[in-house]
């Protein structure tokens, strides 16, 4: 018998309060999160959105995950997967869905304290690290 298909609509359109846990899907927050590998957990927004934090925003009948890179003065977002060169820009917070809180990978919880999270969140944004990437991904 066939499982019946939930629509992402359905679900973060009607988020739960305590939030929701789901299996990572696709390859855009690589290396931080994996495709299959991880699962995260992921809440409606319940403070003021800051440069580094993950998350789920509606684009036209989408909705992605990816990371904050920069919120400008007029509160639009710009926000890109660790894993990708193009930023989706111009993310109004009404779109923002939800917000990761934590992430699980082999049993493990990653809280957004941990040295991991931080080195996502602090340091591989703002570095540019994916301009060396992109660079070694050319030769």
């Amino acid at each position: 018998m066939e499982s019946p298909k939930i629509e992402a609509r359905d679900i973060f359109e009607n988020l739960p309060d305590e939030g929701i846990t789901l299996k990572v899907q696709g390859t855009s927050m690589q290396p931080f999160l994996y495709d299959g590998r991880d699962a995260v957990t992921l809440k409606k927004p319940d403070r003021e959105l800051e440069k580094g934090d993950v998350i789920v925003f509606r684009r036209g009948k989408f909705y992605v995950m990816h990371r904050i890179v920069k919120i400008d003065n007029d509160g639009f977002i710009t926000a890109m997967g660790d894993n990708t060169f193009s930023p989706d820009t111009h993310i109004a917070s009404e779109d923002v869905k939800a917000i990761l809180v934590s992430a699980i990978r082999a049993g493990k919880t990653i809280s957004p304290k941990s040295p991991e999270w931080l080195f996502f969140s602090k340091i591989f944004i703002n570095l540019n690290v994916r301009k060396f990437i992109g660079k070694v991904r050319k030769q």
